[in-house]
């Protein structure tokens, strides 16, 4: 089955380039980078808050590792210091006591009194060389701790640099993703009220019946006024009818009486016709 696949994988592989030659790599990895981003594009906005929080919490565990790291590496440099303290401690003795002896033999003197005792001069010598040799051993001890010490402490202000590095990390991408989701929560904000319609049909429809009915009362408190005149009666006080004479009509309209009109009529000898 993984043979098949392989060469299925391989006359793909072999396919495309035959159809676009040397640029076939190029082909795959952007349809690649773009299938991809097709992918991360539709990931839903909600999950990767949740994937982000998912890592920041993540960074803990490592943290209290490295917290355990640093303070299991300062008590082993506090036990080197105490060390160093009592080595330099003992060396100072030692070169006390060399000084003293040294001083002893200086006198010359055959039997040297120490301490309430009294030793010969080869005696006196021989302590004196093994206190020497004691003495540049704890200083060679001495050096040797005091360098590893010195390198210990610094790996030590690195790792405490590199702890605090991650924690103020740790803190900003907190602030940061609480940032986000406070952003997003107002972005679904926005985007609930963009879609909130308010549907007025029904209303609409309360104040067509309104108008309908309003129309409807209108027109029958017409209908009423007017068939209530009942004009099928026999009028009783009706106004007798003016048989006014044209003369009088055309005197009246031309300001003059009938009596002036009659004599310009005749003296202009008009064609009435």
């Amino acid at each position: 089955m993984c043979k098949k696949i392989i060469g299925l994988g391989l006359g793909i592989v072999m396919a495309m380039g035959l159809l676009f030659g040397t640029d076939a790599l190029s082909y795959v990895t952007t349809s690649a980078n773009q299938v991809t981003t097709a992918v991360n594009d539709n990931v839903p906005i909600d999950f990767k808050i949740n994937r982000a929080q998912t890592m920041v919490a993540s960074l803990q565990p490592e943290i209290r590792k490295n917290m355990h790291l640093i303070a299991k590496e300062e008590v082993e440099v506090d036990r080197i210091a105490r060390q160093i303290e009592q080595l330099d401690s003992k060396l100072a003795k030692d070169r006390a006591n060399m000084e003293k002896i040294s001083v002893a033999l200086d006198t010359g003197q055959d039997y040297i009194q120490l301490a309430s005792r009294r030793y010969s001069r080869n005696q006196v010598k021989k302590d004196l060389t093994s206190r020497l040799s004691r003495a540049k051993t704890r200083e060679s001890t001495l050096n040797q701790l005091t360098r590893i010490k010195n390198a210990r402490e610094q790996k030590l202000n690195a790792s405490r640099q590199k702890l605090n590095s991650i924690l103020s990390s740790r803190q900003t991408l907190q602030v940061k993703l609480e940032e986000l989701q406070a952003q997003h929560r107002m972005n679904q904000v926005a985007e609930a009220t963009s879609q909130l319609t308010i549907d007025d049909s029904v209303l609409s429809k309360v104040q067509e019946c309104f108008d309908d009915l309003e129309t409807q009362i209108a027109a029958n408190e017409r209908f009423l006024s007017v068939e209530g005149e009942f004009h099928y009666e026999i009028p009783v006080d009706a106004e007798p009818e003016v048989n006014e004479d044209i003369m009088d009509q055309v005197a009246a309209f031309l300001g003059k009486d009938t009596a002036s009109l009659a004599e310009i009529v005749a003296v202009a000898d008009l064609d009435l016709e």
